[in-house]
C-alpha cells in the first residue's frame, strides 16, 4: 500500500521511469541472450549434425533429440553413442560442466572407437604435438559434448526412439555436435575449433581469466577488462591475480588455488573484487583446472554481482510499484490465463466491481464471475484479443447479479506469466459519467430550447472579432435581419451599432472583466428604423473558444413612455409654477387693499354708533378671514415653489407655545369653552422658524374652536424620549375615519359645496403639515367622529449647555 498523499499523477511518473529502467536492464539481458544465442551459432557453424541427450547419473543416455536444422543420420548417431567412453564423458560434462571433445573411429573388427583430442581451452595457437592422425579414407567423426539447461533441452524437434527407457526423476542434458573427421577434415576442424573458441570466450557476458601456476594472469576476455576497471587486454596481461582479490578474500581463495592444483573444479562462490581504481565490488567466481599455451592454468569465471542485486532491487521494486499501481489504481484490474480463463490476480477495484472478495475471485475462472453482456461474449472477446493482441476502450454494458446493468470500458492486453499466456483486463465503471453525459445532453438540449423559444433577444458573439456565432428568433425580430443574415457577420457588417465608441467602450470592459450588465444603447435595424434596447454581456466558452453571450431587452417603448413622462412633467412643473406665480401675485394685489379696509374698521369702531357696530366687527372678522385665506395661499404657492426659507433657530418650546398661545384665551372663552396650556417645568428646546409654528399653531387653534361646541381646548408640551410634542387637543366634532386619508390635501373639506357646515378653504391643515416637514419636523391627527381630535407636531430635541 501506498501513503495517502501519494497522488496518482505522481505514481503514473514513478512507473514510467521504473519502466524506463527495466527496458535498458531488459536491453543488457537481453544482449547477454544474444552472446550466448551467438556463441551457440559460432559453436554449431562447423558442425555436421547436433542432438541433445537426456543422460542419467553414470552417463548412461535414456532419450534423444535431433535438432531438426542440423540432422544427423541414424547410423551415424547410433555409431557414436554406441562408442565405449561416451557414458564417461556424459559424466564428465554433468558433472563438471566442461565441454570434452574425442574422435569415434572404426576398429579393425568392425566395432567403434574413440581417441580423446585435446579438450583444453587454447586461446592463443593451438596445442603442441600433432593433430591425431587419421586415414584419408577412414570415414571418422570429431564429437563434442557440452552441457544444456534442462529449460532449453525441449526446443529440438523430434524425439528418436534410441534407448526408450522410462525416465529418471531428475534429469540431466547434454548437447552434441558431430562433424565428419578424416585426417585432412580432422586437422581443419581443429584449426576452425580453436578460432571458434576464442570468440566464444570474447562474447561470453562472464570476465574469463586464465591464470597461470605462477598466478600471474595469462589471458583475459573484454568482460574481464570492464569488470577490473582496467583499459584493454595488455594492462591486466602479467599482473598477479592476487592484484585483485579483496583481502579478506585472500585465504579463501588460496585453499582453492591448492584445489585446482590438484585438478578439482571450484564451483561458483561469492567474495570482492578488487578494481583498478581501488573500488571493491561483489562478485562470483568459478574455476577449473586447464592446459593453457602448454603449461598448467587456471580459468576463472568472474560475475559481477553488484549489477544483479541492482537489477533484482530495480526488478523488485518496480514489482512493488506495479502491485500499487495495480491495486491502488482507478481501473478493476484482473489477470486471467488465456487456455481457461482462471483469475490469477485481482485488484481491489475489481473486488469492490464484483461485490465479492479476493479469496473467492482467485482461482475462479471468468465465467464463474457470472458476469453477463448484452453486446459481446467472452468467447468473442477472446477470440478478438488472440487475434489482435489488445483490445482498448471498448464498451460494454454488463450485468452482474443482483445489481442494476452498468456500463464499462473493457480494455486487454495478452501478457505472459510463468510461460503461459494470460490476459491483462481493465474495466473502467462509467455508468455515472455516462448518466452525467445524457444529463449535460438533456441539459444542452433544454438550454438550446430556452435558447430559442426565450421572448428576450439572445446573441452568441465570438470575443475575438464579434463575429456572431448563433441568434435567436427573438434576436432576428429586434434587428430585422434574418437568421442567416446574421450568422458569420459581425455588427459592424450590418451597421447595427448606432454609436459606434459604446461598442468598443463595450469590446474593452469585456476584455478586463467577465461581465458587463445593463449597457442601454440604440440599434439600427434593417429598415433604418432605431431601437433602444438594455443590454448584459457574459463571457462564455463554447467549444474551447472565447465567446460573449449577449442577452437583451427592447426598452424602445419604455424608453417612449419615459420621455413622455418627463415631457408631461416638465408640463406640470410649468402649470404648478405659473399657478405658484398666480397665486403669489393675486395674493399680493389683494392683500394691499385688504389691509387698508382692516385698518379703517378699527376707525370705524371707534366712530359708529352702537347700532352700526356690529356691522363694522362683521368688516373685520370677514377680512380677516380673508387675509388668513391669502396667508395660506401665499405659504402654499412658496412651499410648491420651493421658495420657502425657514428662519431656523434653537428655541426652548414651552416659552414659545405660551407666547403663541396668549392671543387665542379670549377668544377661546367668548365661546364658553375652557382653554388650557400645560408645558413642562424644564426648558425643552428644539430647532424651528418661531413664525412659521406661531402660523401652524394659530391654524390648530382655529381648527379646534371651528370644530368645537362644547367642551375644552388644551395645547400640551411633552417630551417623549429624543422627541418633543406639541399637542392641540380639542373634545370637537372629531373627523370620520374615510375622510382622514385625504385630510392634508390642498382645499379638501369633509362637508362639501352649499351643505357643508363650517367654513373653511381646505388649506390649513395642508399648509400646517408642509411648513413642519419643512422645519425637519412631523404633524399627525388621532381623531374619532363624536369625540374629538389630537393634532401632533413633533420636533426633535436639541440638546443645550447650560
Amino acid at each position: 500500500m501506498t501513503d495517502s498523499s501519494t497522488s496518482q499523477a505522481e505514481l503514473e511518473a514513478e512507473v514510467r521511469r521504473l519502466e524506463a529502467r527495466i527496458e535498458a536492464l531488459q536491453e543488457e539481458v537481453q544482449h547477454e541472450r544474444v552472446a550466448r544465442k551467438t556463441s551457440e551459432a559460432l559453436l554449431d557453424r562447423a558442425a555436421d549434425g547436433a542432438f541433445t541427450a537426456h543422460v542419467d547419473a553414470e552417463g548412461s543416455v535414456k532419450e534423444v533429440w535431433v535438432d531438426g536444422s542440423m540432422p544427423v543420420q541414424q547410423d551415424v548417431l547410433a555409431s557414436v553413442l554406441e562408442a565405449k567412453p561416451v557414458p564417461a564423458h556424459c559424466r564428465h560434462v554433468v558433472h563438471t560442466g566442461q565441454p570434452v571433445r574425442f574422435l569415434v573411429e572404426p576398429e579393425t573388427n568392425g566395432a567403434r572407437s574413440s581417441r580423446d583430442l585435446p579438450s583444453s581451452i587454447d586461446l592463443a595457437s593451438p596445442p603442441a604435438g600433432e593433430a591425431p592422425r587419421v586415414d584419408e579414407a577412414t570415414e571418422a567423426w570429431d564429437v563434442t559434448l557440452v552441457p544444456v539447461q534442462p529449460d532449453e533441452a525441449n526446443r529440438f524437434e523430434r524425439p528418436t526412439d534410441v534407448h526408450p527407457d522410462e525416465q529418471p526423476d531428475e534429469r540431466d542434458y547434454v548437447r552434441g555436435i558431430i562433424r565428419t573427421a578424416t585426417a585432412q577434415a580432422g586437422r581443419r576442424v581443429l584449426r576452425e575449433s580453436h578460432a571458434l573458441q576464442h570468440e566464444l570466450v570474447e562474447l561470453l557476458p562472464d570476465a574469463i581469466l586464465i591464470v597461470g601456476s605462477d598466478d600471474r594472469v595469462l589471458f583475459s576476455n573484454s568482460a574481464a577488462v570492464d569488470i577490473v576497471g582496467a583499459s584493454d587486454q595488455d594492462e591486466i596481461r602479467d599482473t598477479e591475480i592476487w592484484e585483485y582479490v579483496h583481502p579478506g578474500s585472500q585465504a579463501r581463495t588460496r585453499k582453492w588455488k591448492d584445489r585446482i592444483r590438484r585438478g578439482a573444479p571450484i564451483d561458483f562462490a561469492e567474495h570482492k573484487l578488487i578494481r583498478s581504481d581501488g573500488t571493491s565490488i561483489p562478485v562470483e567466481t568459478a574455476s577449473v583446472p586447464v592446459i593453457y599455451q602448454g603449461q598448467r592454468a587456471a580459468l576463472i569465471a568472474v560475475r559481477d554481482l553488484a549489477g544483479r542485486r541492482r537489477m533484482a532491487e530495480t526488478i523488485q521494486h518496480t514489482l512493488d510499484l506495479f502491485d500499487k499501481a495495480f491495486h491502488l489504481g482507478p481501473s478493476a484490474l484482473l489477470i486471467a490465463r488465456l487456455r481457461d480463463g482462471m483469475i490469477l490476480e485481482v485488484s481491489d477495484r475489481m473486488v469492490e466491481f464484483a461485490g465479492r472478495k479476493a479469496r473467492e475471485l482467485l482461482g475462479e475462472t471468468i465465467a464463474q464471475m457470472d458476469i453477463s453482456m448484452s453486446s459481446a461474449s467472452l468467447e468473442a472477446l477472446s477470440e478478438e484479443l488472440m487475434d489482435q493482441g489488445a483490445i482498448h476502450d471498448r464498451e460494454l454494458r454488463v450485468h452482474l447479479p443482483g445489481e442494476r446493468p452498468r456500463v464499462v470500458l473493457l480494455s486487454a492486453r495478452l501478457t505472459e506469466i510463468d510461460h503461459a499466456v494470460c490476459a491483462l483486463v481493465s474495466l473502467v465503471d462509467i455508468t455515472e459519467r455516462k448518466k452525467a453525459a445524457v444529463a449535460v445532453r438533456e441539459s444542452r438540449t433544454l438550454l438550446d430550447k430556452i435558447f430559442r423559444a426565450s421572448p428576450a433577444p439572445i446573441a452568441i458573439c465570438r470575443l475575438e472579432d464579434w463575429q456572431y456565432m448563433d441568434v435567436n428568433d427573438a434576436m432576428c425580430s429586434l434587428v430585422g435581419f434574418p437568421h442567416d443574415e446574421i450568422i458569420g457577420h459581425r455588427p459592424d457588417d450590418l451597421n447595427l451599432w448606432v454609436n459606434e465608441s459604446q461598442e468598443e467602450q463595450l469590446a474593452n470592459r469585456l476584455a478586463a472583466q467577465d461581465a458587463v450588465y445593463d449597457v442601454e444603447a440604440k440599434f439600427r435595424r434593417s429598415d433604418g428604423s432605431i431601437v433602444t434596447a438594455l443590454s448584459s454581456f457574459q463571457r462564455i466558452s463554447v467549444e474551447g473558444e472565447e465567446c460573449v453571450l449577449a442577452v437583451m431587452t427592447d426598452i424602445t417603448q419604455r424608453e417612449e413612455k419615459k420621455q413622455a413622462l418627463i415631457e408631461a412633467k416638465e408640463r406640470a412643473e410649468e402649470i404648478a409654477q405659473f399657478r405658484s406665480t398666480v397665486l403669489s401675485n393675486m395674493t399680493h394685489e389683494v392683500r394691499t387693499p385688504l389691509t387698508v379696509i382692516l385698518g379703517f374698521t378699527s376707525i370705524l369702531s371707534d366712530g359708529v354708533s352702537d347700532d352700526y357696530q356690529r356691522f363694522v366687527d362683521l368688516i373685520e372678522r370677514s377680512g380677516r378671514r380673508l387675509l388668513l385665506t391669502l396667508d395660506s395661499l401665499l405659504d402654499l404657492a412658496q412651499l410648491e415653489a420651493g421658495t420657502l426659507d425657514p428662519d431656523m433657530e434653537i428655541q426652548s418650546v414651552a416659552d414659545a407655545i405660551t407666547r403663541m398661545t396668549s392671543s387665542h384665551a379670549e377668544a377661546v372663552e367668548e365661546n364658553d369653552l375652557a382653554f388650557s396650556v400645560e408645558v413642562p417645568d424644564t426648558h425643552v428646546f428644539a430647532e424651528f422658524d418661531f413664525e412659521l409654528l406661531g402660523r401652524v399653531v394659530n391654524h390648530l387653534i382655529d381648527n379646534a374652536l371651528k370644530f368645537t361646541e362644547d367642551g375644552s381646548i388644551s395645547v400640551e408640551v411633552q417630551q417623549r424620549g429624543d422627541d418633543v410634542v406639541i399637542c392641540v387637543r380639542d373634545t370637537g366634532a372629531g373627523i370620520d375615519e374615510a375622510f382622514q386619508a385625504r385630510i392634508f390635501d390642498a382645499f379638501s373639506q369633509e362637508s362639501e359645496g352649499n351643505t357643508r357646515s363650517h367654513q373653511g378653504s381646505g388649506l390649513g391643515l395642508t399648509v400646517s403639515k408642509r411648513i413642519v416637514e419643512c422645519m425637519g419636523g412631523q404633524l399627525t391627527i388621532d381623531s374619532e367622529k363624536g369625540t374629538g381630535t389630537c393634532v401632533s407636531v413633533t420636533f426633535p430635541v436639541v440638546s443645550v449647555d447650560a
